[in-house]
């Protein structure tokens, strides 16, 4: 694998873990904005249920009242909050989100209905019997307390007391899964950031070595051939990444300089038949030995002609010297000849001056 696919696939996984972090970041934040509607609902429904109870306080105020006035005017306020209390009731059921609460409000619109026809009319129609003379206000006493108000009062009492106590359980709930939600998203994005941050370090410190140290090993090997010309070198890297194509170069240049400088040898050795291989038309030092041992073969060949026709000249001359030599003794052999002739010659004189010379004179 390169180096390249391992930086890739490390700051991949990396990214990977950050983008994780992220979505579940999301999520806690989407929950925690759940949990705050759901806590802005349930205030709304616990809102809803304090008001209703509140109204059915002052509904059992005011019938009281009028019980005890007997004004119209208190008749009135009793049917006035009643039909208030009943709208209030229908559209908290239409806004609670909350089955438990709307199946809570439900009931406890059928108890006021029933709170109204069979409890709080009926002592209306008592007092209006006393006003007209035909009850006494021990009879509407009487009558009041067989109602058994504490009863009509409890049992709504109970019902909201229940939706009350739902709709808090269910706020407990939501907060409480989303405090586990937010643990559980501070633990992961910590746990998830402290494994990022390892696995960058880990990935830096083994990318840098994995270069680094081969690099020196490159760079030593280099040097020396540099400063010392020393071709005896040999890189043992075998990797599948850049560096270990690097260094199969870094060998596949060694053993080319060492093939020409084995050519060079040859060549000093006066062997000129040696074959050099170019690795292509731009391999400037084997086109360039190419060329020298064509040269040089063109020189030899040249030094060969003029030598044979140094030789021809030599054995020409050779000859023109057997030839002069011949003459020359020719020549001395006729010198001689003339030699000998001249001395008989001079004999011959010197006889003829002395027989000259001793013959009498006249």
């Amino acid at each position: 694998m390169t180096i390249a696919k391992r930086l890739y696939l490390g700051f991949g996984a990396i990214l990977a873990i950050m983008m994780a972090l992220f979505i579940l970041n999301i999520l806690t934040v989407t929950r925690e904005h759940r949990t705050r509607s759901i806590a802005t609902a349930t205030l709304s429904d616990m809102q809803t249920i304090e008001g209703i109870r509140f109204q059915v306080l002052v509904e059992g105020l005011e019938l009281r009242n009028y019980l005890l006035s007997g004004d119209v005017r208190d008749e009135d306020k009793v049917n006035r909050i009643h039909n208030e209390l009943t709208n209030s009731i229908r559209e908290g059921e239409s806004s609670a989100k909350d089955p438990t609460l709307r199946n809570t409000l439900t009931q406890v619109e059928d108890g006021e209905h029933s709170w109204m026809e069979n409890f709080a009319k009926p002592l209306i129609a008592k007092r209006h019997q006393v006003d007209a003379g035909d009850a006494t206000v021990s009879d509407l006493q009487i009558f009041y307390l067989q109602q058994n108000p504490s009863a009509w009062m409890s049992k709504t009492s109970v019902l909201l007391d229940a939706a009350s106590h739902a709709v808090g359980q269910a706020l407990d709930e939501s907060n409480a899964s989303a405090a586990n939600a937010t643990v559980w998203s501070t633990v992961a994005s910590i746990t998830g950031i402290l494994i990022a941050i390892l696995m960058g370090i880990g990935i830096a410190y083994y990318t840098s070595r994995s270069i680094t140290i081969p690099m020196e090993h490159l760079i030593k090997v280099a040097r020396e051939i540099g400063d010392t010309g020393n071709m005896d070198q040999t890189i043992d890297i075998h990797r599948e990444d850049e560096v270990g194509q690097l260094a199969d170069n870094f060998n596949k240049m060694i053993a080319h300089l060492k093939g020409m400088a084995a050519v060079s040898a040859s060549i000093a050795e006066g062997q000129l038949v040696v074959s050099v291989a170019p690795r292509s038309e731009r391999d400037t030092l084997a086109n360039a030995f190419t060329s020298m041992v064509a040269g040089l073969h063109d020189i030899v060949r040249q030094v060969r002609d003029s030598a044979a026709q140094v030789a021809d000249g030599s054995s020409q001359m050779a000859n023109a010297s057997d030839e002069s030599a011949k003459v020359s003794v020719q020549a001395a052999s006729a010198i001689d000849e003339v030699t000998s002739t001249m001395h008989e010659m001079s004999i011959n004189v010197q006889n003829v001056v002395k027989n000259t010379q001793m013959r009498p004179r006249a």
